[in-house]
């Protein structure tokens, strides 16, 4: 067994492997957080890939980790008198791993989009840090949630137990690793270690809604208006029941629905009406659509459900899901990284930052409205709003302004002229300038 800590790694023989998995003072919180199937109360397994199957889940997970994964993303540095300037790829090897390849085969866009679609329904998603022997980081790699057990020790150290079998074809060595070199990025959280698997937590909204499809699905296969029974007299011989049994059944599904079949032999149909509104098929799955959106925090529309959608409020939507849906997410994918892959003394000028601005083109008007009226109302300076939206300082933008025409209003009411601005020029103004002789050439 190999436990690392850090750039440092100790191999210890089948006695000290023995006694470390026996003896060692870790206390295991992984147990419930690497078991991604449960039995819901409808009676069906609820994993990965059947949640997907679920359309709601999947638009969610989909739009979510793309909507993420395709801005930008890029390590800047902060100057002493608060410039910010983003490091060119050859300026920085996070840079490079973050724009660029993150490892051979795979691209920055599946790093994060895998990353975000494991937090977001397993509840943990992890990257194993490669580093060269200056610790310097050169590559990421993806864990499966599966291979992995968080261990905590009594001082509270942090250590990732990873199976040898990765799961998502990227070979992993065993053993036990530093949170150092473990990119971990957390869904909700109970006690700020490990994040809580949603499809175990919540498998009765993902099951409630498999049932409702599986339901929905099972009814439009066989049902139809011969729904009820057939009394025929006398007792039907093999062959005759077959021959009833098969016409019966060319005449099932929703694309004969309305059709009338021919009965032979005094053969009687009595019906038994049912429909999809009596049956609650259709409410039932626009339920479960919205139970999903609610647990995953997204606004219908952007799963298409437009019930309740008009061309006026999805606007004002769109900005509730940058900041509500996907900013918490981006916030902990700058943090953990920053954490991760800068070293102590870069955290200190050095960020990472992933630019929403590009969500926010269609609505850059009322932006730039925002940013002029504090800015002519004198709330804030040239170099404030350029720093808000990370651009460099320029020289003499640190000035308030204010509209000429303002007064300042006294406490009785009355308006104080603003100070008068002494002329420094000596020419008499009462006087007009002589005009100069006109000179021959």
């Amino acid at each position: 067994m190999e436990i690392r800590i850090g750039k440092y790694s100790f191999n210890f023989g089948k006695a000290h492997e023995e006694r470390a998995s026996t003896k060692m003072p870790l206390n295991s919180i992984g147990q419930p957080t690497n078991i991604f199937s449960s039995i819901s109360d409808a009676g069906n397994t609820v994993t990965q890939q059947t949640a997907l199957r679920l359309s709601a889940v999947y638009a969610t997970v989909r739009n979510i980790s793309e909507d993420v994964a395709k801005l930008p993303i890029g390590v800047f540095k902060q100057d002493p008198d608060g410039d910010k300037h983003e490091l060119s790829i050859e300026e920085s090897k996070v840079a490079y791993l973050l724009k660029v390849r993150p490892m051979r085969g795979l691209i920055p866009f599946d790093l994060i989009s895998s990353l975000l679609s494991q937090a977001i329904l397993k509840g943990n998603a992890y990257a194993y840090i490669i580093r060269d022997e200056y610790y310097q980081p050169i590559g990421l790699k993806l864990i499966a949630p599966e291979s992995v057990t968080i261990w905590v020790s009594q001082d509270d150290t942090i250590t990732y137990q990873v199976l040898g079998n990765n799961f998502l074809g990227y070979w992993m060595e065993e053993g036990f690793y530093s949170s150092d070199d473990i990119i971990h990025l957390k869904g909700i959280s109970l006690d700020s270690i490990a994040g809580i698997p949603l499809l175990v937590y919540l498998s009765n909204v993902y099951g409630g809604a498999m049932a409702s499809q599986d339901f929905a699905n099972s009814f439009y296969k066989n049902g139809t208006n011969l729904g009820g029974t057939l009394t025929v007299e006398g007792t039907l011989d093999e062959p005759a029941y077959k021959r009833l049994s098969d016409s019966i059944r060319n005449w099932a599904g929703a694309r004969n629905s309305g059709h009338t079949p021919i009965l032979e032999g005094g053969t009687k149909y009595n019906p038994i009406t049912i429909n999809a509104e009596q049956a609650q098929v259709l409410d039932s799955r626009k339920y479960s659509v919205i139970e999903i959106a609610r647990v995953l925090r997204i606004p219908l529309h952007k799963i298409q459900d437009l019930d309740k959608a008009t061309f006026s409020n999805i606007e004002e939507q769109n900005i509730d899901y940058i900041v509500d849906t996907l900013q918490p997410w981006i916030t902990k994918i700058e943090m953990e990284l920053k954490s991760k892959l800068l070293t102590e003394q870069q955290q200190k000028d050095h960020y990472i930052n992933i630019n929403v601005s590009e969500l926010l083109r269609g609505n850059q008007q009322a932006r730039a409205a925002f940013w002029h009226t504090l800015l002519t109302d004198g709330v804030v300076s040239i170099n404030e709003v350029r720093s808000a939206e990370n651009l460099n300082r320029v020289e003499g933008g640190d000035s308030l302004y204010k509209p000429l025409n303002m007064a300042i209003i006294g406490e009785d009411g009355q308006l104080i002229p603003p100070p008068r601005v002494e002329s420094t020029t000596t020419t008499d103004p009462t006087k007009t300038p002589e005009p100069k002789a006109a000179t021959k050439n």
